[in-house]
């Protein structure tokens, strides 16, 4: 019962972290882009 749960736990889990790795990359890639394109701007 226990190694089920823990297996269904882990599938789950898995999903969400693939999920948030996207989005993370995503958000990630958005700030660099904006933050450089200030220092840019103050340079």
């Amino acid at each position: 019962m226990g190694v089920s749960f823990c297996n269904r736990w882990s599938q789950s889990w898995s999903r969400v972290d693939q999920g948030f790795q996207t989005v993370g990359w995503f958000v990630l890639e958005m700030v660099f882009s904006t933050s450089s394109d200030g220092s840019n701007r103050t340079r």
